[in-house]
């Protein structure tokens, strides 16, 4: 590491998706790392704060609800400001992400010259094609190395309570969950848009499959909005699947994961919560690109086809979805059977 000025109390913008702010964990470890004794405080919407409780290398945790408005801007400026930080770092890359930072006139502000907002940065670091190219993880640490951090960890990092323990805990004796036969966790809904969703039907269909091969227990798992899918994919899978979507804080699906042998979803926030509390993870990729967004430690499998249109990125199809239609239930089920046999790295596996 070369010489860098100490800094006392350090800002962490987060970003503001589930699974990117755990991708960002193993930078926060950097951070706390190369600055032992700073404090780092954390600017992180609401819904996302818990991915930071109990985090060691985390001192405070500064939760807003929205940074859209001129009214809101002004008071996070505000909550900058009285925070008194002598550096900011500023992982997403919008402009209104960035204007709060330089309102309070924090004296060193680094992020990705963007949309923009490079005046607003002290440090304004290109963001240069090879670098999109790289996994997410690594797209972060590089805005560590204006601070002479050169290497971040290999382990997403999140800290459930032993409360949350608890719950998974009765909630899995609630199901009859049984420690001799394998537990497996399905998620089918995917935040950003529909392309990068598995059709919920294969997702049914699987489900009764690895009950029907492997005497698996199913455990459906999501958010609020993935209820309803959840609940039709339980009744159509023709066994007795039991859904956590919509019950849990994010604290307490990862308490839950944590249980499970395997979890196999969409390429979603679920995945890195997973990876993070060491739970193999099986992914179908469509739109996405594994390479950037793939969970980022090891144990885990990749299912794509090769589309000629992938990776796209667009949150919704515009054509026939091929890139998720092509992988078919029998593909999935084994490689699920591959994972529940073998401790194999993440591989991944394309037709």
């Amino acid at each position: 590491m070369q010489d860098t000025p100490q800094y006392n109390r350090i800002l962490v913008r987060a970003p503001n998706w589930l699974g990117d702010v755990i991708m960002l964990t193993p930078c926060i470890r950097a951070l706390r790392d190369a600055f032992p004794d700073a404090h780092v405080g954390v600017l992180v919407k609401k819904n996302l704060a818990d991915v930071f409780r109990r985090n060691p290398s985390v001192n405070e945790i500064i939760p807003f609800e929205s940074d859209r408005g001129l009214h809101r801007i002004f008071a996070l400026k505000r909550l900058v400001k009285k925070g008194g930080y002598d550096l900011a770092i500023v992982f997403p890359r919008s402009f209104r992400s960035a204007l709060p930072v330089f309102l309070a006139r924090v004296p060193r502000r680094i992020g990705y010259r963007t949309e923009g907002r490079g005046f607003l940065l002290t440090d304004a670091v290109p963001r240069e094609k090879e670098l999109l190219k790289t996994h997410r993880v690594n797209y972060y640490a590089h805005l560590l190395r204006p601070l002479g951090v050169e290497k971040v960890t290999d382990q997403a990092e999140i800290f459930p309570s032993d409360d949350d323990f608890s719950w998974a805990d009765r909630f899995l004796a609630n199901a009859g969950s049984a420690k001799e036969t394998p537990l497996i966790a399905l998620h089918c809904g995917a935040a950003y848009g529909t392309a990068k969703q598995w059709p919920h039907e294969r997702f049914a269909r699987l489900a009764g499959l690895l009950h029907k091969e492997y005497g698996a227990q199913i455990i459906i798992v999501g958010g609020p909005n993935e209820k309803k899918a959840a609940e039709k994919i339980a009744a159509d899978a023709g066994c007795d699947c039991k859904v956590s979507a919509g019950k849990t804080t994010v604290l307490q699906l990862a308490a839950l994961l944590k249980q499970c042998d395997l979890l196999v979803t969409n390429d979603t926030g679920p995945m890195h919560v997973a990876d993070a509390v060491g739970t193999k993870v099986l992914a179908v990729f469509g739109p996405t690109d594994p390479v950037t967004t793939a969970p980022y430690g090891r144990g885990h499998r990749i299912v794509t086809v090769n589309a000629a249109c992938a990776p796209c990125l667009l949150r919704e199809c515009p054509t026939d979805h091929r890139c998720m239609n092509g992988v078919t239930v029998e593909r999935v089920l084994k490689e699920a059977g591959r994972m529940l046999t073998s401790k194999t790295e993440r591989e991944t596996e394309s037709e």
